[in-house]
């Protein structure tokens, strides 16, 4: 075992680039030009796998981009997301690992300080490898799709038309870093449900409708008679709700706080 301090760009890419079997890595935040750069030192056999996030307001604010995950998915590799993730791990050929505080972001390698461990030792790889097995297998994790790429990117779209800029600047969405509200966006609410129809509009002006940014399950269910009108041939409501609720969570756009309870990752 050894410490790793920034800046340790290099000797990301060395193991990279000196991987011939796989690369795993779990981190929140990717920016498309460090995974440009990781692409081109990989080996053409060697399979990449990453566990990320996958949330609005990371790509409004610029910390993540979308196009890094097409560049992924364009070498056959797999992009699984988990919206709980703070660690980032870094594993080589399953024999390999770094531990470090640092995304993959320019940030989390060559500017902001970051701190970390790398490990060779058998014993100490394979509970890493454990662990991040364990996390890969998760009944909350799923593989990311086209479609919610392509519905972020078209509220990115109607965002940037409503802030009448000749460029989009995400930096001009004002983003809370503090840890209670680190996920919560402003936004203009069209840039959101212009891009849902049917039961996703529906629900989402539902849950839109509530009072505070944290909402229960009940007070979305109050709204079932509404529902009703909308939709006079569907039978279960409580159950649509709760199917458009998880759909909401996977997109990033709501956070589950257990027991019932939710909240809203928008303002407006």
């Amino acid at each position: 075992m050894r410490i790793i301090t920034t800046p340790w760009k290099n000797e990301l890419l060395e193991l990279v680039s000196n991987a011939k079997k796989s690369i795993k890595i779990i981190t929140p935040f990717i920016k498309e030009n460090v995974c440009q750069e990781l692409l081109l030192k990989k080996q053409s056999q060697a399979k990449i796998e990453i566990i990320t996030t996958f949330k609005f307001s990371y790509y409004c604010s610029g910390q993540s981009d979308l196009t890094a995950f097409d560049k992924i998915l364009a070498v056959n590799g797999k992009v699984k997301i988990y919206q709980n993730l703070e660690a980032n791990i870094y594993i080589f050929d399953d024999k390999k690992v770094i531990i470090s505080s640092g995304n993959l972001t320019d940030r989390g390698l060559l500017d902001n300080y970051h701190y970390g461990i790398y490990l060779d030792e058998k014993l100490e790889v394979e509970k890493v490898l454990s662990d991040y097995n364990t996390v890969a297998k998760n009944e909350d994790i799923r593989v990311i799709k086209k479609a919610d790429s392509e519905i972020i990117r078209k509220m990115l779209l109607v965002a940037h038309k409503n802030t009448n800029q000749k460029k989009l600047k995400l930096s001009a969405f004002e983003i809370e870093h503090i840890k209670e509200s680190f996920d919560v966006v402003d936004v203009p609410i069209d840039a959101i449900t212009s891009v849902f129809e049917g039961w996703q509009l529906e629900v989402f002006n539902c849950i839109n409708l509530t009072q505070q940014s944290v909402f229960a399950l009940e007070e979305v269910y109050l709204f079932e008679n509404h529902l009703k009108k909308i939709f006079p041939s569907q039978k279960n409501i409580p159950d649509k709700i709760e199917i458009q609720l998880k759909y909401f969570i996977e997109l990033g756009m709501i956070d589950s706080l257990g027991n019932g309870f939710y909240k809203k990752l928008w303002r407006y």
